[in-house]
């Protein structure tokens, strides 16, 4: 009797302890999208573990919420004002982290109901699109609020119109009632960064100083409005290292010059493509539009190209490109040879006919 008595506990134990953990996390789930274009395939590495995850609120929308053209829908189910530009722009978002910088970020995103129990305080960093649609329960903006008060991140955007910016408004003073939006300027963000201390032990003094070694005179550091715009905005810029439109890539030349010498191959490189760019014979007499004049470069210049880049990373150790992003370069090199095969069948047709 007694070794039933302890089976019994034991199995209601485990059923307790499997019940905690379903409560602890959710697993991840794929929701009909707002948008047309939502099949985006899913990556292979889309269930590996990272250290930062692109969570998405879903949450209830206002009756007659602007571009939910499909009527009045379960929200729970997907296809409403929480769903516009998923997941494609969330997997976009996460490849480019993953890509540009040291983040481990996995690479699908995570919806996440603020009705699920507790679930909503396992993802630090939260996204909300279209919130100027959301109709949150009092108990959903109570949820939301103990979220941001553990320490959570919001972040909502795409607001079209001050209709929305309103409706974004009311929500966020059903989660703080007594709270205003605050708007702040270039100063407080800088004297933030400058001041508190990172959360991961460090400053934020590096990150200055690094932008300042990269301005190279072309685009100057903006700290505040007293300072020089620039390039011709109010905001520093870091150029892409593959940049042609400008004659030289001074942000690169300053680091560069600042002790970043592994970074002189890349500058290299990038005078590489703007000499073959610029140079006629690696450009296709044809324009994209069918049109006489100088094209996209050749497909032997682009081959030679990327034959070089791929040299260029093995050399100098560096993740330049992907294999994955290697595959989707080679798939667009045959696509624009179809097109060109189909614009000269065209025109051979045309002439045959006697047309122009």
């Amino acid at each position: 009797m007694i070794k039933l008595h302890n089976a019994l506990w034991l199995s209601v134990g485990s059923l307790a302890l499997c019940g905690c953990l379903y409560a602890y996390q959710r697993p991840w789930r794929l929701f009909e999208s707002l948008e047309a274009y939502d099949d985006i395939p899913l990556p292979a590495d889309g269930q590996d573990p990272a250290e930062f995850v692109f969570a998405r609120l879903m949450y209830p929308s206002v009756p007659g919420a602007k571009f939910e053209f499909r009527g009045r829908r379960d929200w729970r189910e997907g296809g409403t004002s929480w769903t516009e530009d998923y997941p494609r722009a969330d997997r976009h978002f996460l490849t480019a982290l993953r890509r540009l910088s040291r983040v481990d970020a996995r690479s699908l995103e995570q919806p996440v109901n603020p009705d699920d129990v507790d679930d909503i305080y396992n993802w630090p960093w939260l996204y909300s699109g279209l919130t100027g649609n959301w109709d949150l329960t009092d108990e959903q903006a109570a949820k939301i609020r103990e979220y941001l008060l553990r320490g959570g991140f919001f972040y909502a955007d795409d607001f079209w119109g001050p209709d929305e910016w309103h409706g974004f408004e009311a929500g966020m003073k059903n989660i703080f009632p007594n709270r205003e939006i605050v708007d702040l300027t270039n100063e407080d963000v800088w004297h933030i960064l400058m001041n508190v201390r990172a959360p991961w032990g460090g400053d934020h003094r590096e990150l200055v100083t690094l932008y300042r070694n990269a301005q190279g005179g072309e685009c100057p550091f903006v700290m505040g409005e007293e300072d020089a715009p620039s390039c011709g905005s109010t905001s520093a810029r870091f150029g892409c290292w593959t940049c042609t439109v400008v004659e030289k890539d001074n942000s690169l030349a300053g680091l560069i010059d600042a002790g970043f010498e592994y970074l002189e191959p890349l500058a290299s490189f990038r005078d590489r493509l703007k000499e073959v760019s610029e140079n006629p014979t690696f450009r296709s007499k044809v324009r994209r539009n069918g049109q006489p004049g100088l094209g996209p470069l050749t497909i032997e210049a682009r081959q030679m190209l990327l034959g070089e880049l791929l040299a260029l990373q093995e050399s100098a150790q560096m993740a330049l490109i992907t294999n994955h992003e290697v595959r989707l370069i080679k798939d667009w090199w045959g696509r624009d040879k179809s097109t060109a095969v189909m614009r000269d069948m065209e025109r051979l047709v045309k002439l045959s006919w006697g047309g122009n």
